[in-house]
């Protein structure tokens, strides 16, 4: 390569160097030297720049030449697919940005903010300016490695929001691989940082002292306790029953709409029904005898 050299007439020569049809070796005047590939793309002769001989050798000109040529077999244009692949580049702070306003624009304001603040004071300032493309399980191990050690139900959100964020990213095309924050990658990285604690189980009643379980529990003249014994037979979140509002029962279909991302209630993105039984409605209908707030168990949250 040394001996190809300018033949001092005009601003470049172009000397073929074989290996890959079309491949040429790009010498100036001033002596700086190039990589050029020959090909012909949709019936028109196209040249297309491969970089400089100074940062790729010939054997990593010939494989960038053999993948463009590979492209172009495929029907693909490479500068067109270059200019995608550079649209199509996000960094991490932006796709924060991206993701909420998509996601979470119909979100209470405080859940919005816990999302933001957790993600700014977390990762960010490690992830912020990566493209998200190129990050990693070990990349979001590392971000999180921090408050993983110090706030271990923090970090949990943090990396249950990264992976919804992960998620939405590749569905929209951002990412090529699947999430990066998926917890069984993580968790051979992030375990060894602090001993799990022993999961403590709350209290729970047998089923054979079920019975008596509701029998003492309906003696208790209490709207707690009746929004209790609802809760037991619905089986829904304790939040849901807590905001419970008669608006979101239809007693002629027999049927509670909870809406999507209540308060007191993990994000939802989707309604839920649940149907009610004969002894859920007379629970609902009793607690109307009381009526003097939008919710149904008033006595549980503060009217609005």
């Amino acid at each position: 390569m040394a001996s190809l050299k300018h033949n001092g007439v005009g601003r470049k020569t172009t000397h073929p160097v074989g290996g890959v049809d079309g491949l040429y070796l790009v010498v100036y005047g001033s002596g700086s030297r190039s990589w050029l590939l020959r090909a012909t793309v949709n019936g028109r002769r196209r040249h297309f720049g491969l970089g400089s001989a100074r940062l790729f050798s010939l054997a990593e000109a010939r494989e960038r030449a053999k993948d463009w040529k590979k492209l172009i077999v495929d029907g693909v244009d490479p500068t067109l697919k270059k200019k995608t692949e550079r649209k199509r580049r996000l960094s991490f702070e932006d796709a924060v940005a991206l993701f909420s306003a998509a996601e979470l624009n119909e979100v209470k304001e405080k859940e919005r903010k816990a999302w933001g603040n957790s993600l700014r004071t977390h990762v960010v300032s490690s992830l912020g300016s990566r493209d998200v493309d190129s990050i990693t399980s070990l990349d979001v191990a590392e971000a999180l490695k921090p408050v993983w050690a110090q706030k271990r139900e923090m970090a949990k959100k943090v990396r249950s929001r990264l992976d919804k964020i992960f998620v939405w990213l590749q569905a929209k095309g951002y990412r090529s691989d699947a999430s990066p924050a998926k917890w069984e990658n993580l968790k051979p990285i992030l375990n060894p940082l602090g001993r799990q604690k022993p999961k403590q189980h709350r209290p729970a009643v047998a089923f054979t002292e079920a019975p008596r379980w509701f029998s003492l529990l309906r003696a208790k003249r209490s709207i707690s306790a009746r929004a209790l014994e609802f809760l037991c037979l619905t089986a829904v979140r304790s939040g849901d029953v807590r905001f419970l509002t008669w608006r979101e029962i239809d007693i002629e279909a027999k049927t509670w709409t909870i809406p999507p991302n209540r308060e007191g209630t993990k994000l939802k993105t989707r309604h839920h029904t649940v149907p009610l039984t004969e002894p859920m409605l007379q629970l609902i209908q009793d607690a109307g005898e009381l009526r003097f707030s939008d919710y149904v168990f008033q006595e549980l949250t503060a009217a609005p």
